[in-house]
């Protein structure tokens, strides 16, 4: 990810937040590694972590964080990339420009995953 800010530091354009550039490049660089991925069929040390941790190895204490990470989980990639965003406290119009969409779009999808997130939880 690193390498990949530094080779493209040039194209920054400053038509946003440096922040926002960051995210939208880094969500982009993960989008494009699981593509390869897919097509490729490589394996990732995450691909070895269990998708359910145990209660001793959980990331939070708090039960409910847990259970709701575990409903992110489930989510689609792209979904997963706007939810996190938005639990960041990321604004519509950051998520917009990181996403590459618009932020009316980023509202109503947001509205969406947090009706599949009650009925996942």
């Amino acid at each position: 990810m690193c390498l990949q800010i530094w080779r493209s530091s040039d194209n920054f354009r400053e038509q946003s937040e440096w922040s926002t550039w960051i995210y939208k490049l880094s969500l982009n660089v993960c989008l494009t590694l699981m593509k390869k991925k897919k097509n490729a069929h490589q394996r990732f040390a995450s691909d070895y972590l269990p998708a359910e941790a145990s209660e001793d190895s959980r990331a939070f204490a708090d039960a409910p964080i847990n259970k709701l990470y575990d409903a992110i989980r489930q989510l689609s990639e792209v979904d997963r990339g706007v939810i996190l965003l938005y639990l960041e406290e990321k604004s519509y119009q950051e998520i917009a420009e990181i996403t590459g969409t618009n932020a009316n779009n980023i509202g109503v999808r947001i509205t969406r995953i947090k009706d599949r997130l009650r009925k996942l939880y």
